[in-house]
């Protein structure tokens, strides 16, 4: 996230996307998954180019793959969830859906479900936001949490101190994401 104030300060505040789906892809490692599949919206962002990346990087690093018939990026909803059909009839079908954000991951256990398995246990899937639909899933969704709060805060009190001529703000801070754990992983 990139903020501008007043047409010439520029701060910027990031959240930690590359540690937050290392520490994902080390969870679902832990739970004993094996095979992975990735799905995002296929954006240019630097926050959705980083989790693709890391998620790519940390599963290496466990010795597994991630292979190229596994990471599907597609913005159209309809288009991506014939493509997680497609994943799931695969006799190496994934053990381990990651997805780029939480609304992405209920879509993923949609088509888990259609297909006649069961989340968490036969297909484990995460999401990456924290956000509220995290939880509107019959599983408690495996999410990574963004400080959405914390980032909000920090976001007015820089614009109030730039108002109150305040000192000038430091730039590319990075805050911390959380795993938080559900019953989907």
């Amino acid at each position: 996230m990139l903020v501008e104030l007043s047409g010439a300060t520029r701060w910027s505040m990031y959240t930690d996307s590359r540690l937050g789906m290392m520490s994902l892809v080390d969870y679902l490692v832990g739970r004993g998954r094996r095979r992975f599949a990735f799905v995002d919206n296929g954006g240019s962002e630097p926050w959705v180019v980083d989790r693709v990346a890391a998620a790519a990087e940390r599963v290496a690093e466990h010795g597994l793959e991630l292979p190229p018939w596994a990471v599907l990026r597609e913005g159209d909803y309809t288009v991506l969830g014939d493509q997680l059909d497609k994943v799931l009839r695969r006799t190496d079908r994934p053990d381990a859906i990651i997805a780029g954000s939480d609304a992405l991951a209920l879509l993923a256990a949609t088509r888990i479900r259609e297909a006649g398995l069961t989340v968490g246990a036969e297909v484990g899937v995460t999401g990456f936001d924290g956000g509220m639909q995290g939880w509107l899933v019959d599983e408690t969704l495996t999410t990574v949490r963004i400080p959405a709060t914390r980032v909000a805060e920090m976001l007015v009190a820089r614009l109030m101190g730039l108002l109150d001529g305040g000192p000038p703000l430091e730039s590319g801070l990075v805050l911390p994401t959380e795993l938080v754990i559900g019953s989907s992983g």
